[in-house]
């Protein structure tokens, strides 16, 4: 990737967090790798999970850094688990994991 394209990803990233309702917690679609990203704030840094387009969970895990701002947290982890990124679409941080979990539940109903 570019340092061109990161600097766009990054732009997608700043406006979105700026424009969210809620900036403790973010839903993402990421366009081109089609994954979702939902995203918090906790004490000690920030709790994330990535979902492929079908809400199943590709990672999850914690990032431990409480003076990291959202968009940089954001950053580092769709640039560690995305490689086709064309956009970033602004979710639902919970219709995210709701859909998430109602595909589990599904799954395991099998």
């Amino acid at each position: 990737m570019s340092s061109y394209e990161k600097k766009k990803i990054y732009e997608q990233i700043e406006k979105i967090v700026e424009q969210s309702t809620d900036q403790e917690q973010i839903g993402l679609y990421i366009q081109g790798d089609n994954y979702y990203l939902a995203i918090q704030a906790v004490d000690d840094g920030y709790d994330y999970t990535l979902f492929t387009e079908n809400y199943m969970e590709i990672d999850g895990g914690q990032l431990d850094e409480p003076d990291m701002e959202m968009e940089q947290a954001i950053y580092m982890v769709i640039t560690t688990y995305c490689h086709h990124i064309t956009n970033l679409i602004m979710d639902d941080y919970d219709t995210i994991l709701e859909e998430s979990d109602s595909v589990f539940l599904q799954e395991i109903g099998k």
